[in-house]
Order: structure tokens, then C-alpha cells, then sequence
């Protein structure tokens, strides 16, 4: 093949993957999760997830009414995003840090999580701190809902989150110097200097952590709501598709 031609059907091959196995794949878990959705309940979501952003701003839009708490967590703070979002459509949010799942867990309906990958064991490897919302919720009852396309299945199975985790960026040194000031019991202050540059102290963020498949209800694919215990059956979707695997 003259190598235009296979640059061509690369890219022709690329776009139809991104079409039917992303954009496609998230309109109809869209209709999935939406189904979930009653008037008057309250989601928890955590950091920032694409999906199940579309998900909740198009349940708004089509009349659904709920509410979100979103969840966050240093140093990325990805969920101000997600939250931005959601207040411009109108809907109503609290903003809490991971700290505070724990107060608010009791008024929530139900759990939408994304993902970063499916393990063939059930377990979802996502954004650190999703095992521990998760974790909660299992605890207090609350269904906790894994949106994600079945491109992300993976056949690898992982004991733990650390184990080809990533690290993510050092905060800025510029704004990570500052002065905090601590009070005793007796109501003494003390000045204490936090600064991420002193050569003596090491900032390590995990991007990502593992989340059992015990702690998870029910995993919204493309494909349909399917329970974390079955989840081997996407090995053979996968396999069906190989056809689209991109290769000159």
C-alpha cells in the first residue's frame, strides 16, 4: 500500500473507533443512566468524569429534577470543573473535599462514578480517592453506578493501586509556599512555613486507585447494566471487535 493510502485508512480507521466506540458508546449509556435517574434524588459524583458529566447535564435538560454533590480532592481539584458545568445548566450543587464524604453520605440516593479502566476481575481502576467514595457508599447502602465505555475493559487483574500507577504534577512552587497558622489547646498560635520546596520533604500524588468490585452495584456500558461479577463477558465483545483494531 502506497504510504498516503495507509495514512488515510489509519486515520479513516482511528475516526470510525473514536465514532462508534466513544461518541456513539456514550449516548446510549446516556439513555442507561438517565433511566436511574427519579425526580428528587441526590448524586454523588467524585473529580471529573466526561460521561457522567453528559449524563447528569442531559437528564436536566430533558426535565429530570435532582441534585449533585460534587466530591473533590487535592491536588488536582478536578471536580471545580464538572461543578462549573453543572451550576451554568441550573443545576443545584454542594461542593465538598473528599474529607467530607463522610457527613453527607446518608442524604445520597445514589453513586456515579467513571472510570480509568475495568479490570477482567471487576474491579475499577480509577481517579484516587474513588475507592473510598465508593467504600462510603457501599456502607451506608447507596447504590454506587460505574459509567463507562467497553473500550476501557482490560484482561489484566491488579491486587492493588500500586502497582503502573502515575504520579500527578508537583504543585506549583509558586503558590505552594505560604504561612499556616495552628492553635493549641491553651489558644496559642504558631506560625508554621508549608513549603513543598524544602529539600527535606517529598510530595508523592497517586493519580489512581483501585476500587473493589464489592463496592460497586452495577457497571453502565454501552452494552447494557451489567454487574460487576459478570464482567468477564466484555472479554468477548472485545474479541468480536477486533475487527476494528487498528493496524496498516
Amino acid at each position: 500500500m502506497p504510504e498516503q493510502d495507509a495514512k488515510d485508512h489509519l486515520c479513516e480507521q482511528i475516526d470510525t473507533y473514536i465514532s462508534h466506540r466513544i461518541v456513539l458508546a456514550d449516548s446510549v449509556i446516556e439513555e442507561y443512566a438517565m433511566a436511574k435517574i427519579q425526580n428528587g434524588a441526590v448524586i454523588m459524583t467524585y473529580a471529573r468524569s466526561s460521561v457522567v458529566e453528559r449524563v447528569l447535564i442531559a437528564a436536566w435538560t430533558r426535565g429530570k429534577r435532582f441534585s449533585v454533590k460534587v466530591v473533590d480532592s487535592r491536588p488536582m481539584l478536578e471536580g471545580k470543573n464538572m461543578l462549573a458545568q453543572f451550576v451554568k445548566v441550573g443545576i443545584p450543587c454542594t461542593y465538598l473535599l473528599i474529607n467530607g464524604v463522610g457527613s453527607v453520605i446518608a442524604e445520597v440516593s445514589m453513586v456515579f462514578l467513571g472510570a480509568h479502566a475495568i479490570n477482567s476481575n471487576g474491579s475499577v481502576y480509577s481517579r484516587a480517592g474513588t475507592a473510598l467514595v465508593a467504600m462510603l457508599a457501599k456502607e451506608h447502602s447507596v447504590p454506587v453506578l460505574v459509567l463507562s465505555e467497553t473500550y476501557k475493559y482490560s484482561n489484566n487483574i491488579q491486587l492493588d493501586s500500586f502497582t503502573k500507577n502515575e504520579l500527578a504534577p508537583i504543585p506549583d512552587p509558586r503558590t505552594s509556599s505560604r504561612r499556616i497558622t495552628t492553635r493549641d489547646r491553651l489558644g496559642n498560635e504558631t506560625d508554621v512555613d508549608d513549603d513543598t520546596r524544602n529539600p527535606n520533604l517529598q510530595s508523592i500524588n497517586p493519580l489512581y486507585d483501585l476500587t473493589p468490585h464489592t463496592h460497586i452495584t452495577v457497571l453502565v456500558t454501552e452494552v447494557g447494566l451489567i454487574p460487576p461479577s459478570a464482567i468477564s463477558t466484555l472479554a468477548g465483545l472485545r474479541d468480536k471487535d477486533k475487527g476494528m483494531q487498528l493496524s496498516v
